[in-house]
């Protein structure tokens, strides 16, 4: 993937790798389905707070109403 950056007078060439692409989609789907496998299994409290921002910031497309409404959902926001 190419992507062209014009800054000022010069422009700079970002290339970015497929694996490097892949891996990062990979991992961001992989928190997505194991962290409420490990919130479950723990009960760390911590970990349940990563889990529900995480989720919601999952969902956010434009907005951090979403993820007001979740986390008061959540019970995170008393």
């Amino acid at each position: 993937m190419l992507c062209y950056h014009v800054g000022g007078s010069e422009q700079t060439l970002l290339v970015t790798d497929r694996f490097l692409s892949r891996s990062r989609l990979t991992a961001v789907f992989a928190l997505l389905a194991l962290l409420p496998v490990a919130r479950e299994t723990t009960g760390n409290f911590s970990l349940a707070i990563f889990d529900s921002f995480y989720r919601a910031g999952s969902l956010v497309l434009g907005g951090g109403h979403v993820v007001l409404l979740v986390a008061g959902l959540a019970g995170l926001l008393c």
